[in-house]
C-alpha cells in the first residue's frame, strides 16, 4: 500500500478546480451588476459576461499550476515508511477540433504512460460520448506530454481553449 502525498502544485491545482470558479463569480457578479446599475446595462448580460472571464481567468491560473507540474514527490511505502522518490506520472494529451466533439477546441490531460492506457480511460471516463463512429474515439489528435508541452497551442490555447479536465 502507498501514501501518495500530493505536491503543492496538485493541491493548488485541486483547490482552484474545486473553489475558484464559484469564490469569484459571487464576488465579480456584485462588482460588475454595481458597475451595470449605474450604467444602465443589462444584467443578464453582464451575468454571462462575468462567468466567462472567471472561465478564461481559471483557465490561465490552471496553465500557469500546470507548468510546475513534474516536480519530484516523496511516496511512503507500507508500514517500515520507506522513503523514494520518484516524478509525477505522465501524462497523454487529446484535443478537440472546433465542432462535432465531445467539446469545441482545447484539450483535455489523461494521467497514463502511454496512447492504448490512455484510450481506455478516455472510453470509461465519457462512456458513449468517446465514440464518434463505431471504431472511432471521439478526439481530434493524441500527443505525449513532451510532444504536446511542446506545441504552440498548449501555450496559446486550441481555438480559443485550453485544458478541460484532467482524467485520472
Amino acid at each position: 500500500m502507498s501514501e501518495h502525498l500530493i505536491t503543492p502544485a496538485e493541491d493548488l491545482h485541486e483547490w482552484i478546480v474545486d473553489n475558484f470558479t464559484d469564490l469569484a463569480i459571487d464576488d465579480a457578479t456584485v462588482i460588475a451588476r454595481q458597475f451595470a446599475k449605474e450604467n444602465g446595462w443589462d444584467i443578464v448580460d453582464v451575468d454571462f459576461m462575468v462567468e466567462e472571464i472567471v472561465e478564461k481567468l481559471q483557465e490561465g491560473i490552471l496553465n500557469v499550476v500546470e507548468m510546475y507540474e513534474g516536480k519530484e514527490v516523496v511516496e511512503i511505502y507500507g508500514d517500515n515508511k520507506t522513503v523514494e522518490l520518484s516524478t509525477v506520472p505522465n501524462y497523454i494529451y487529446f484535443t478537440f477540433g472546433s465542432r462535432d466533439q465531445i467539446y469545441e477546441g482545447g484539450w483535455i490531460k489523461i494521467r497514463a504512460d502511454n496512447l492504448p492506457e490512455a484510450q481506455k480511460k478516455f472510453i470509461k471516463h465519457y462512456g458513449d460520448k468517446a465514440w464518434k463512429h463505431e471504431g472511432i474515439l471521439n478526439y481530434c489528435s493524441d500527443y505525449s506530454q513532451q510532444q504536446y508541452e511542446e506545441e504552440e497551442m498548449f501555450r496559446e490555447g486550441n481555438f480559443g481553449k485550453f485544458c478541460h479536465e484532467e482524467v485520472k
